[in-house]
């Protein structure tokens, strides 16, 4: 039997014509920066750019939040036709997410470094169906917790483990690329030192670990085409 609570939020959103709002949003993580590096992107050999493009999907408009130091992945999107990139180093606000497609948040080496009132207008901007690029790594268990305390405040049950199992002394193919959406035309990923990944649906793994992880999140209620009001 259907809970009495969601019958009346189904039912409100229904007369209220707020059911067709709410929009689905993807978190996509990374937890591994050399993932997405200038070579992992421009190698021939190597799929990890295709599998960027398909996190952007079909959207033009990409925001790049750089707390801490240089990202390649906006000049990286920057060089697709037709999709405009927008660099911030300062806070993000709603008017800054305003119309923007795809949110890239990359933390390297550091704590979370987004207040409150940012993870407000992010979860805004995800209520809106408005898709994140979570980029992350550190190899000091404080910082990485804080990368799971901010994912668990975006909605993400996606959790980073805090020890890096698998670390190379240069870029690894990763041995297994799971069929989603997200690994459409990908087949050798490279990665280096990741942290591995737990709940989402794993894209890439490696020795049974996920290594790259994503998560649809703020799914609509689905509302009955005719059910009656209680």
């Amino acid at each position: 039997m259907l809970d009495r609570k969601y019958l009346w939020a189904a039912a409100f959103a229904l007369v209220s014509g707020q059911a067709s709002m709410a929009q689905a949003a993807t978190i996509t993580v990374f937890p591994d920066v050399d993932m997405l590096t200038t070579f992992t992107l421009n190698n021939s050999r190597l799929d990890n750019d295709r599998l960027l493009l398909n996190v952007l999907g079909g959207g033009d408009n990409v925001l790049v939040s750089q707390k801490v130091i240089p990202s390649v992945i906006d000049n990286f999107y920057s060089s697709q036709r037709g999709v405009t990139v927008t660099t911030e180093t300062g806070a993000l606000s709603p008017r800054l997410l305003q119309g923007v497609d795809l949110l890239v948040m990359e933390l390297q080496g550091t704590a979370n470094l987004y207040s409150p009132r940012e993870v407000a207008a992010i979860n805004a901007y995800m209520d809106g169906g408005g898709d994140v690029a979570f980029i992350a790594e550190s190899g000091e268990p404080r910082i990485v917790a804080s990368f799971n305390t901010l994912l668990a405040d975006l909605g993400s049950m996606i959790v980073f483990a805090l020890a890096r199992p698998i670390e190379t002394h240069g870029d690894q193919i990763a041995d297994t690329v799971l069929a989603t959406p997200l690994t459409d035309g990908v087949s050798a990923f490279s990665f280096a030192a990741a942290h591995p990944l737990t709940g989402g649906t794993a894209a890439i793994q490696d020795s049974g670990y996920a290594l790259v992880a994503f998560e649809q999140l703020r799914m609509p209620i689905p509302v009955p085409a005719a059910m009656p009001l209680l």
